[in-house]
């Protein structure tokens, strides 16, 4: 006797999969076909598999924000999904505080610190309605020359650092790291980073310019300081790029930026190539326009449509989003992508090489090569991921 149970989880998954892109089309284009389709697939598609791929991707409150006032969802997954909106909008409101305390503690430190991602970004994306874009940490920004400091300003709230910079050797690992995350019982974690990429990514150095372009934003009554929108647009494509666009938020959160407006287009080309991540730019807006619809500016397109480079890493990109992880593939792609073939040399030998925040916070020398050692030919085999 077959067994047809395979074939029919692909095919409840296969449709799963694409409600929740239909969902996030319809926040960013209104398209009627995509309201359509949507209303049928949420009828066919088991819960328990949609609930499974949002969460996965992040985009679960995007889905109860598009479905959640019908009738084609079963009457339980109506109620889950409320019940989901309102948890996310306690949690929103939880870490928009958590974010406004630890910036007033690094504020009283005398400490200039930008929030990026998490929150912020959500209220620019969702005004009034932040918690449709979940978080899991708080991404902040500092200066390398004021990380002591403000190590010493968490751990006075009560964090502890997951990985202990060694006493004494704490500017060789703000040398050779770009961020440490700090923990505390009932509180999510703060990502301290002092630099947006790693060392040897197209953005391992914050410029200047990059703080004088910061603007304020307020957040659930909190006043923030938050990356300018070209700086914030250009990281969320390089780091969609970095991880491979594995998550279908992030595309999300692309497309719905474009949508906003607000960007200076000149201004943001200009940047990604100062910095040498325009076919990383590229490769984010036309995956976000291809798959969620985005609208790019006809100028900007057509820029987009003659970097063949990006638009066939959009195109594997697209593909990918809801494949089985193929770290080989992924750091070809991101190598690729950079621009010239020095920076293409620093991002794979940075890669194998550079260490991690276990490896930098290992006081023992002989273990720090053992650690560094297992990773690249862990690497190497295609067994772990491109880093972070």
């Amino acid at each position: 006797m077959l067994d047809d149970g395979a074939p029919r989880v692909a095919e409840d998954r296969d449709a799963a999969r694409e409600l929740v892109v239909r969902c996030a089309r319809l926040l960013v284009s209104e398209a009627l076909p995509d309201a359509s389709r949507a209303l049928d697939l949420a009828r066919a598609a088991p819960w328990e598999v949609v609930d499974a791929v949002g969460r996965e991707h992040g985009v679960l409150a995007l889905v109860g924000a598009a479905l959640g006032g019908t009738d084609a969802l079963p009457a339980r997954a109506r109620a889950a999904l409320k019940a989901e909106s309102f948890q996310a909008a306690a949690e929103h409101l939880h870490r928009a505080a958590q974010l406004g305390t630890v910036l007033g503690a690094l504020h009283a430190a005398d400490i200039d610190a930008l929030s990026f991602k998490g929150p912020a970004l959500g209220e620019r994306l969702h005004p009034a309605a932040g918690h449709l874009r979940p978080c899991a940490d708080l991404d902040l920004l500092v200066r390398p020359e004021d990380v002591v400091r403000a190590r010493r300003a968490l751990m006075g709230l009560g964090y502890g650092e997951r990985h202990r910079m060694p006493s004494g050797q704490e500017a060789r690992c703000v040398a050779l790291g770009k961020e440490s995350v700090f923990e505390r019982s009932g509180r999510i974690n703060v990502d301290l980073h002092w630099r947006l990429t790693p060392p040897y990514g197209p953005l391992g150095d914050a410029p200047e310019s990059l703080w004088r372009r910061a603007e304020t934003a307020v957040v659930e009554g909190h006043t923030v300081r938050t990356l300018g929108p070209e700086d914030h647009f250009l990281f969320l494509c390089v780091h969609g790029c970095r991880h491979a666009w594995s998550r279908l938020r992030w595309i999300v959160d692309v497309a719905l930026f474009v949508r906003r407006g607000g960007l200076d287009w000149c201004r943001l080309e200009r940047t990604a190539v100062e910095t040498g991540c325009e076919h990383l730019l590229r490769a984010g807006l036309l995956l976000a326009h291809a798959l969620l619809g985005a609208p790019l500016p006809a100028a900007a397109l057509a820029a987009c449509a003659a970097d063949r480079l990006a638009g066939a890493a959009a195109g594997w990109y697209e593909r990918s989003v809801f494949a089985d992880d193929q770290p080989r593939r992924r750091r070809a792609w991101l190598v690729l992508l950079r621009s010239g073939n020095l920076a293409r040399a620093r991002e794979l030998v940075g890669a194998l090489l550079s260490p991690t925040e276990a490896e930098w916070s290992t006081e023992s020398p002989v273990r720090r090569q053992a650690l560094r050692l297992a990773r690249a030919l862990a690497k190497a085999s295609g067994r772990e991921a491109a880093g972070p």
